[in-house]
């Protein structure tokens, strides 16, 4: 038998709905695992940040601005979900180290009370970050 082109050798090849449905879901999987690379990479960066300012001892605000320049940057690859996490990491990140009494996260009413500026900066931190994700989510869709 001699073999032309338009002959199939083997079983048959699957149908095209089945074939979608399988590009579907290794899409998705990639897709997946892309953005628990950027929360990967989103956690080192605050640890790496946290580690370093507490240890050069910079002020709350400081590191606050540092971590809103991080998730920034990460929006624009990443996906607003992984996002929101890091953003609360960020926050729990902020009070347990660098607000008053440190090693807690507890803040000191005293300190709250006084209106000194790191407390107002953190507390800022979380709607700012959502915000600035947002709209550079909306601006690299256009």
């Amino acid at each position: 038998m001699i073999y032309t082109p338009h002959q199939s050798i083997g079983p048959s090849p699957l149908s095209s709905s089945s074939q979608t449905g399988h590009l579907k879901r290794a899409k998705r999987h990639t897709a997946l695992l892309h953005e628990a690379g950027y929360l990967l990479l989103g956690l080192v960066l605050l640890a790496t940040v946290t580690g370093l300012y507490f240890w050069l001892d910079v002020p709350l605000v400081a590191a606050a601005f540092t971590y809103l320049v991080v998730l920034v940057l990460l929006s624009l690859v990443s996906n607003l979900s992984s996002l929101i996490v890091l953003s609360f990491i960020g926050v729990c990140c902020l009070s347990y180290f660098f607000a008053p009494p440190i090693y807690s996260f507890r803040v000191d009413l005293l300190y709250a009370v006084r209106g000194s500026r790191p407390t107002r900066g953190r507390d800022g931190y979380p709607s700012a970050a959502v915000h600035a994700t947002d709209r550079v989510i909306a601006i690299t869709r256009q």
